[in-house]
């Protein structure tokens, strides 16, 4: 039985997570880290430090870059962090990352577990120097903290766009959306990925589950999560 913990127990994903979990055969949610703790169906702490210990096999993260140093914690006592958290700045994905690898712990950061994130970015990474002029929009949830998406950033870079120039949306009563359009003259090319359920979510999250509990791994980005 793998016993884990959830950063962000209580957000939309982190109660997601938590059901899919409940269901999975193998695993055993102890505790949650969370200021809120209504409808937890475990402990909630505001504080990891006093819930890390030996029978703690994977931390998975759920809740926002505010909430580094509760990764740094876990890394530091040797348990693995599956983090879909976005809007770390690169500085701060190769902080987590160099500070797994010394301690020799493994850690995945993934902008999104959607499959079609993944192929999206496939795509695009094809398309990148095909077109003259190229835009990126994206929609999420008006919850959602960070602008652009840490998914509309990793689209941005691949297709030479600067982030700036990111249109970013936020409804209500939406998932997210990401929408990629290129270009020429007399012509356009619109490619489009849109998720209506977080069940979209469940086969990349059963992926990474089983890499990161079954092989060291550092993963930062689509590009290296496309290659697990």
């Amino acid at each position: 039985m793998k016993n884990v913990i959830i950063i962000g127990i209580s957000g939309r994903m982190g109660k997601y997570v938590h059901t899919i979990l409940d269901g999975k055969q193998g695993y055993n949610v102890v505790a949650g880290i969370d200021r809120n703790s209504e409808f937890c169906r475990v402990g909630t702490y505001s504080n990891i430090k006093q819930i890390l210990n030996g029978d703690i096999d994977l931390v998975i993260d759920c809740s926002n870059r505010t909430k580094k140093d509760k990764i740094i914690s876990a890394i530091k006592k040797g348990v693995p962090v599956l983090s879909g958290t976005t809007g770390y700045s690169e500085d701060e994905k190769n902080e987590l990352i160099s500070i797994a690898k010394e301690n020799n712990t493994s850690l995945m950061l993934v902008s999104n577990f959607a499959y079609g994130a993944s192929v999206m970015y496939k795509i695009l990474k094809e398309l990148a120097n095909e077109f003259e002029t190229k835009d990126i929009l994206e929609v999420h949830h008006v919850k959602k903290k960070d602008k652009p998406s840490g998914t509309a950033k990793e689209y941005a870079k691949i297709m030479n766009v600067d982030i700036a120039k990111v249109q970013s949306i936020r409804l209500n009563d939406v998932i997210a959306s990401h929408e990629a359009i290129f270009d020429s003259p007399g012509e356009k090319l619109i490619i489009r990925h849109e998720i209506y359920h977080r069940d979209a979510f469940l086969k990349g999250m059963n992926k990474s589950l089983d890499v990161i509990l079954n092989k060291k791994i550092w993963v930062s980005g689509l590009e290296q999560y496309n290659k697990i």
